[in-house]
């Protein structure tokens, strides 16, 4: 097993890597040659390596998938194997894999910022995202799906945990003060936009409501204004109301956006 792991054929590399889960001798050896595969230049060998070292114990699984995800073309499969190893070793993977990264994936960083605010205590959490701010302060797409995937477990409070009040209002008025560059994100109708408008949701009214009330217009996508919708709900559903409802609003909703009041 040991000398496929090596084999010149990525094929054989790649079944070799998958027996690996299930080998029980040579542990330490084993070990030494399925790290060396975290930089194989097949992207399918890259991928049974992730899915093996997921499966072990060791502190230094987390380094070799943050290694292998930066390699990552932002494929789904890779981001599964990667999303079931990193459990309980997520501050890590995102110092590692941030550092090694020349371009994060949005797609990822949602779903580590929920497992990691429903997994950790509260006080853990902020200081991950305290981390994540310091490292990226312009809101960037990855940013803002990590903290979208924090906001989202937030408001779930699983296993009876204390709300994280003090890291939603930090993250309410991150969002405020970013509001500009929201909005512009979301009028540019690109593939982000309707996160941009979600993130808004965790402001507050007073500052962001009018620019996200005025994304309620014909001339808005479909999508972005039912984004618009519920981010109005989450601020102040009494104010959502009355915006929503007012006549010249309501008379240029499409059915589907009335669907989403």
């Amino acid at each position: 097993l040991r000398t496929a792991l090596h084999d010149d054929d990525p094929q054989v590399r790649e079944f070799a890597a998958g027996l690996t889960r299930t080998a029980t001798s040579d542990a330490d050896q084993m070990w030494s040659d399925l790290a060396a595969l975290s930089t194989d230049t097949s992207p399918a060998v890259r991928h049974a390596a992730a899915l093996a070292l997921g499966d072990s114990s060791r502190d230094e699984a987390a380094s070799l998938l943050a290694k292998i995800a930066a390699q990552s073309e932002h494929d789904e499969w890779d981001r599964l194997a990667i999303l079931s190893g990193i459990s309980g070793r997520y501050k890590t993977f995102i110092n590692d894999y941030l550092e090694a990264s020349d371009s994060v994936d949005p797609l990822l960083m949602r779903p580590i910022g929920r497992m990691m605010a429903l997994d950790l205590p509260a006080s853990d959490t902020e200081a991950m995202v305290d981390r994540v701010l310091a490292y990226s302060t312009d809101a960037e797409t990855w940013n803002r799906e990590y903290l979208l995937g924090v906001l989202g477990a937030t408001n779930l409070n699983a296993n009876d945990k204390a709300p994280l009040t003090s890291l939603a209002a930090k993250l309410s008025t991150t969002a405020s003060e970013h509001l500009s560059n929201l909005i512009e994100i979301a009028r540019a109708e690109s593939n982000v936009s309707t996160s941009a408008v979600e993130f808004l949701g965790y402001a507050d009214f007073a500052t962001v409501g009018p620019d996200v009330s005025a994304l309620l217009s014909v001339t808005t996508p479909t999508a972005i204004q039912q984004e618009a919708v519920r981010a109005l709900f989450r601020l102040d559903p009494d104010q959502a109301a009355t915006v929503v409802l007012d006549g010249k609003t309501w008379a240029g909703c499409t059915a589907q956006v009335r669907d989403t009041i």
